[in-house]
C-alpha cells in the first residue's frame, strides 16, 4: 500500500485543495477573512494558529524534527 505523497506547500494551497474559501474558513474559525489571508502569508505563525488552521480545513497538524543521519522525532503536544 502506497503512503500519501508528502509535499511542501503554502497554507493557501492546502485550503484551496480542500475546496474551502478564505471566507468559509474565517466563518468556521470565528476570524475575519483578512485574518485568514494574513495567516496564509505569514512566514512566522504561532503553533496554535497553525493547529487551528489545520483543524479548520479538516486536518491535523503534525510536527517532526528530522536529522541528517535519518533519525526523526514526531513531536506531540500536551494532552
Amino acid at each position: 500500500k502506497r503512503s500519501p505523497k508528502q509535499t511542501e506547500v503554502n497554507l493557501d494551497v492546502v485550503r484551496r485543495s480542500r475546496g474551502i474559501s478564505q471566507r468559509e474558513l474565517a466563518d468556521k474559525l470565528n476570524l475575519s477573512q483578512p485574518a485568514i489571508s494574513n495567516i496564509e502569508t505569514c512566514g512566522n505563525c504561532r503553533l496554535d494558529t497553525l493547529k487551528k488552521f489545520a483543524d479548520g480545513v479538516g486536518g491535523k497538524l503534525e510536527i517532526k524534527i528530522k536529522f541528517p543521519d535519518g533519525v526523526s522525532y514526531k513531536l506531540c503536544g500536551k494532552n
